[in-house]
């Protein structure tokens, strides 16, 4: 993170500090961190963490998060290029469990409480490297409270958050800059219903620049949409099964940076983004957990595919969804 952004809130961790957070963590010294920490200063991940001659460096909590969940990964033998993609692609599920790693700590103040589902322990696929178009195709799976033998086992990465967090809590100075980080990150990437209206119009809407302050709603959803019909296939393929299934947990409860991407609609009388997302998953076997009148699929005047895609598209450009 640049200088002109390091005075506001908590200042951060300087490049050395960062360097021994992650050697402490994995029990080395700042030399062997040092080439791997090289490499990815160099693609840039996360963004703005290069640094040139005598400026002053300090990376925010999101960037010392996405940093200590790539090496936490590499520490796991997963190598560097795959584990910044679960990173890249998993970032509102890394999150949330951060956040409530912070939580377990006492480090988000009272009445701001995860949901009880939540979990330090971040689920990943295994083999979700690559999507059937090349590119990335990963998210977190939860793991079931409730056991169901009909269930198949998936092969899964399984993340502990929690030292972490207890890791950079005992470097910063001041608990309280660092519990109003934790604040702005559940605020954006955690369960809180964001200040702006959802149905602002898209021009409205402020727009990131990297996964870091853009949510995957729309990536999702399109994955979704879509994906092969005999991904549907729960017996045949469980593990693409699961994928598409821990997508639509997601489209259903989305961050707060992406609330306002569900509420996408023609006008107030139609069904909205989520809605339609809704009626095609339940349609293609998959589990939602909030059903929405038959006749309010009727409204949508075209195929629930089609009138989707047409609305991310048309958000995608920054018109309205109403537009041809």
């Amino acid at each position: 993170m640049s200088a002109d952004r390091v005075d506001r809130g908590w200042p951060g961790l300087s490049y050395g500090s960062t360097e021994r957070l992650l050697a402490d963590l994995h029990e080395t010294s700042p030399e062997n961190i040092r080439s791997r920490f090289r490499k990815l200063r160099l693609k840039p991940f996360p963004d703005e963490i290069r640094s040139g001659t005598g400026k002053r460096v300090a990376y925010d909590l999101p960037r010392v998060l996405a940093l200590s969940a790539v090496f936490e990964l590499n520490r796991l033998y997963i190598p560097q290029a795959h584990a910044i993609e679960m990173v890249e692609n998993c970032w509102p599920e890394w999150c949330r469990a951060f956040i409530a790693a912070a939580g377990s700590y006492g480090l988000l103040p009272p009445g701001m409480e995860t949901p009880h589902d939540s979990s330090p322990v971040l689920t990943v696929l295994a083999d979700a490297f690559r999507g059937p178009s090349g590119g990335p195709e990963l998210l977190s799976v939860p793991v079931p409270r409730d056991r169901d033998e009909a269930r198949p086992a998936l092969p899964a990465v399984h993340v502990e958050t929690r030292r972490i967090v207890a890791a950079l809590a005992g470097m910063v100075a001041s608990s309280r800059q660092l519990s109003e980080a934790f604040i702005d990150l559940e605020r954006a990437f955690g369960w809180t219903p964001p200040a702006t209206p959802h149905r602002a119009s898209v021009a409205q809407m402020s727009r990131g620049r990297g996964f870091l302050d853009e949510g995957p709603y729309f990536d999702r959803a399109e994955a979704m949409l879509n994906a092969p019909p005999k991904s549907f296939d729960r017996a045949k393929l469980p593990i693409a099964h699961a994928r598409l299934q821990a997508l639509m947990a997601y489209l259903e409860r989305p961050a707060p940076i992406d609330q306002w991407k569900a509420e996408l609609g023609d006008d107030e009388g139609r069904p909205r983004l989520r809605h339609l997302l809704s009626f095609w998953a339940d349609a293609k076997g998959l589990e939602v957990t909030e059903r929405y009148p038959h006749t309010a699929e009727t409204l949508a005047g075209r195929d629930v595919r089609e009138a989707a895609l047409h609305y991310i598209a048309t958000a995608r450009r920054g018109g309205r969804c109403d537009e041809p």
